[in-house]
């Protein structure tokens, strides 16, 4: 299930959207997306993680990239958003622990 203050307050669920739910229909034409401009452009639809990241911009969160060693990639979930926003060392140290296994 999605979860994140985007996704609640949106209610972005975790289905692909393949028509645009009319409460983010603004939203989006004000952000320049839509039918004819979908967020990534090699989809016909937006994804759930495509709906929140665009909510998450309207609501002036920015996005952030944390350097970890060459060649590696993480992905860090909505429910590290606080942690990474206000406790950097302890999501730093929780990284390098994944980063172990």
């Amino acid at each position: 299930m999605t979860t994140g203050p985007a996704a609640a307050k949106y209610r972005i669920g975790a289905q692909i959207y393949t028509r645009i739910p009319s409460r983010l229909y603004p939203i989006l034409r004000e952000m320049n997306l839509g039918y004819d401009n979908f967020h990534k452009a090699c989809l016909n639809y937006f994804d759930p993680f495509n709906l929140i990241f665009a909510m998450a911009v309207h609501e002036g969160y920015q996005a952030k990239i944390i350097k970890i060693r060459e060649g590696e990639m993480i992905h860090l979930g909505s429910t590290l958003t606080n942690e990474l926003t206000h406790q950097p060392e302890q999501t730093r140290d929780l990284i390098d622990s994944i980063l172990a296994r």
